[in-house]
């Protein structure tokens, strides 16, 4: 909290602002979440995505 106070202290200093930022209290996706799990495709596209993430990842490895 030190650290913090003195960074905010110098960068007051030197002329920055301290703002209030209002944000979402849920994300805009989150009326979505779950909409799938009863899918019966629903697996196999997760063991879809999870395919595609290792070639990728061996793509990049053997670069």
């Amino acid at each position: 909290m030190n650290n913090l106070k003195e960074a905010l202290l110098q960068r007051t200093a030197a002329g920055a602002e301290i703002v209030n930022v209002s944000v979402a209290a849920r994300p805009p996706w989150a009326e979505f979440a779950g909409d799938l799990r009863d899918d019966p495709m629903f697996d196999d596209w997760v063991q879809a995505m999870a395919d595609y993430r290792r070639e990728k990842d061996r793509e990049l490895e053997d670069r």
